[in-house]
């Protein structure tokens, strides 16, 4: 996510290097709040409405799982044999 910042960070930078923007307090101010708010909202938008979450099609293959009881407890049985779907 930080990689689609960049190029916010460069124009600002190449607005302020080239006098198109001052760099005063309330213009720091402005360009760094708006890059936060930007910032959020690509955290936002990637983290709840990722395309592959829409899709309903993701399926997780793994090679192994791993049974952690709370603490204080323990696993009493498995009835579950090797490999069995």
């Amino acid at each position: 996510m930080k990689e689609i910042m960049l190029p916010y960070v460069l124009i600002i930078w190449l607005l302020v290097k080239l006098g198109v923007i001052k760099w005063t307090l309330r213009n720091a101010v402005i360009s760094v709040g708006f890059g936060a708010f930007l910032a959020f909202l690509l955290f936002t938008a990637h983290r709840f409405w990722s395309p592959a979450d829409l899709t309903d099609s993701t399926t997780v293959k793994a090679p192994h799982a791993v049974l952690s009881p709370l603490f204080g407890q323990q696993v009493k049985d498995i009835y579950v044999t090797h490999n069995q779907p």
